[in-house]
């Protein structure tokens, strides 16, 4: 009877600890980010923009449709100001510094060239005039770049350097990293690349494949996560999850797209609606906005991260 008694007693001891853990990893406590309760996205600017990013957390900048121009929002007036008026340059914007310098690809015939562009309109060319330009990143405010195989870095003051970190690329459907004069396989094979991502803390990468959809690696490509479908993956300001869009379509159209986030190991749903088609979700660098777009049109969501 005692030993039975005993028995008992530790089950009901197991019971109660698996009971406390799962209290404990429930959603509710942690789930990294928050839209607030009752909360209905607030309209930045009507038009037909393709996506938007944060210069600062009340500046936006932004393309319109086949990512002609390049436009500046400001968040609490709504003004919308002209950058760069010129075709197929707002493919791969990315900011450099808070000081208003928007780096861009353009292109010429069949060449394409890294520039910038200022709050001043004023237009500079960073790279020459090539067929084997990449893309161009910003990375802990260095710009990154490849042209002709080879790496390119440039400070915020446009001098030519050679980080200590390591970057990401990716080429011919495959993700290489790239440090110095080292470089390395990180991802391919499995899929078809096409989006490299950086995490604003410089160890993770979100990296997009034609046919499984999102993945979350390191740079090494060691420590690699199965996010699974969807498009457009951006990292919180803390580096700590992505926000990224779902979509549904009939073959022809989008009607539906909502927004998750994914920390490395749990998915999350963010937003679950009918009336807008969440594309292109990208979180404000105070954490307190969630920017996306609609048929269009510009909103965003006050959220709060964990």
């Amino acid at each position: 009877m005692n030993i039975l008694y005993i028995w008992n007693a530790m089950r009901n001891i197991r019971i109660a600890l698996c009971l406390f853990s799962s209290v404990l990893c429930c959603p509710l406590f942690s789930q990294p980010v928050i839209i607030q309760k009752d909360a209905e996205p607030k309209l930045v600017s009507e038009g037909d923009y393709v996506y938007g990013i944060w210069m600062d957390d009340s500046t936006i900048i932004t393309t319109k449709t086949s990512y002609n121009g390049i436009y500046k929002i400001n968040l609490n007036t709504g003004e919308v100001a002209e950058l760069l008026d010129a075709k197929w340059v707002g493919y791969h914007l990315a900011i450099q510094n808070s000081h208003g310098k928007v780096i861009f690809q353009n292109k010429v015939k069949f060449e394409r060239q890294i520039s910038q562009v200022n709050l001043a309109k004023e237009v500079k060319p960073i790279s020459p005039l090539g067929k084997q330009v990449s893309f161009p990143w910003v990375h802990k405010n260095i710009l990154f770049y490849m042209e002709g195989g080879e790496p390119r870095w440039f400070d915020k003051d446009g001098q030519a350097v050679t980080p200590e970190m390591p970057f990401a690329y990716y080429e011919f459907d495959s993700v290489y990293g790239v440090q110095g004069n080292q470089k390395w396989f990180i991802a391919g094979g499995n899929d078809l690349y096409y989006s490299v991502t950086y995490s604003p803390t410089g160890d993770r990468i979100a990296l997009e494949g034609l046919n499984e959809g999102i993945y979350i690696s390191d740079f090494r490509g060691e420590n690699t996560v199965l996010v699974g479908k969807g498009n457009n993956p951006t990292w919180s300001p803390n580096g700590k999850f992505i926000v990224f869009d779902r979509s549904k379509d009939d073959g022809y159209k989008i009607f539906a797209s909502d927004i998750y986030a994914h920390d490395g190991t749990k998915e999350y749903k963010l937003t679950s609606t009918w009336d807008y088609i969440e594309r292109y979700p990208v979180i404000s660098p105070d954490g307190t906005k969630l920017l996306f777009v609609s048929d269009g049109s510009l909103y965003y969501l006050p959220v709060k991260i964990q």
